[in-house]
């Protein structure tokens, strides 16, 4: 595995350049285009802001999200929402939510 310091002058780019391969690698299957596309235009750093509406649709774009950016050693997590039922089955499926608080981010 090969390690980018942050703070130097490349790092953003070599963090974008890296996301954008591993979204070029996984947009080639269906399972995972929409999960792509949502990727390539909603991640701003580290932050993914993104909706869907049903539980079934926002679950399946959460899983995909973090297997995708975990094949590039990225941790995607802390993810917040507005249904008890998506927060059971998050729970099921070992996927971290965001702490609550007045705060109104996605980490």
């Amino acid at each position: 595995m090969t390690r980018v310091p942050f703070g130097v002058t490349s790092s953003p780019f070599i963090l974008a350049a890296t996301i954008k391969f591993h979204i070029r690698k996984y947009s080639q299957d269906q399972e995972y285009l929409e999960t792509c596309e949502i990727l390539n235009s909603a991640l701003y750093v580290d932050d993914l802001f993104y909706g869907a509406n049903t539980v079934d649709k926002a679950l399946k774009l959460s899983q995909c999200a973090v297997e995708i950016l975990k094949d590039a050693n990225l941790n995607l997590r802390k993810f917040k929402k507005d249904s008890n039922e998506l927060r059971s089955l998050w729970r099921k499926r070992g996927i971290p939510e965001a702490r609550e608080s007045n705060e109104h981010s996605i980490k």
